[in-house]
């Protein structure tokens, strides 16, 4: 159980930079 919470923190993280970086793109 904790196992998947990890993985899910980790790839909700991952996204979140992902976004941030593909919006500073596009407005930059």
């Amino acid at each position: 159980m904790k196992q998947s919470v990890q993985t899910a923190r980790t790839i909700t993280t991952v996204i979140s930079f992902d976004v941030r970086m593909i919006h500073s793109v596009l407005s930059g």
